[in-house]
């Protein structure tokens, strides 16, 4: 915005600086040329303002990409995916027994790639205590409704 204050400045000045100019030089032979001259005056520094603009315009994007040195085969990628996959899920469940007064105390799931490369919840696995042992229905509810599998529930002592 600066370097456009800055161009309309000077182009403002150029003008006052052609008009002045042009009103002091008598009316022969000189005024072409003069008048040739303060037009390109005029015309350069309408350009250079501008070219300066479009030269303070950076075009190249460096990409800074912290993992372009690391390799991952196929392999440890599905299984990073897989792993960070599982995590969320747990998370999720743990919340949603949270949301209903249900505290586990443990929650393991595990997962699998189908053919068609989905992966889906193959086995769910919750520890629980045995005070809230009543409540063991209202788990295998929860879990079934957002995870469409039936739960192991395994009652922990102590």
């Amino acid at each position: 915005m600066n370097t456009l204050n800055l161009a309309a400045t000077t182009l403002c000045a150029c003008c006052i600086v052609c008009s002045l100019l042009t009103l002091l030089i008598p009316q022969e032979r000189m005024k072409k040329v003069l008048n040739l001259v303060l037009s390109l005056f005029l015309l350069c520094s309408l350009i250079l303002p501008v070219k300066s603009l479009l030269s303070d315009i950076k075009l190249d994007y460096e990409i800074n990409n912290k993992y372009s040195d690391f390799s991952f085969s196929q392999e440890e990628y599905n299984k990073a995916i897989m792993q960070k996959t599982a995590d969320n899920l747990v998370l999720c469940a743990d919340h949603l027994l949270k949301n209903e007064g249900i505290e586990a105390d443990n929650i393991r799931l595990s997962l699998k790639i189908s053919e068609g490369e989905s992966i889906y919840v193959s086995n769910i696995i919750i520890y629980i205590s045995r005070d809230i042992d009543n409540r063991k229905q209202d788990i295998e509810s929860i879990i079934y409704r957002n995870f469409s599998k039936e739960p192991k529930i395994i009652i922990e002592e102590g």
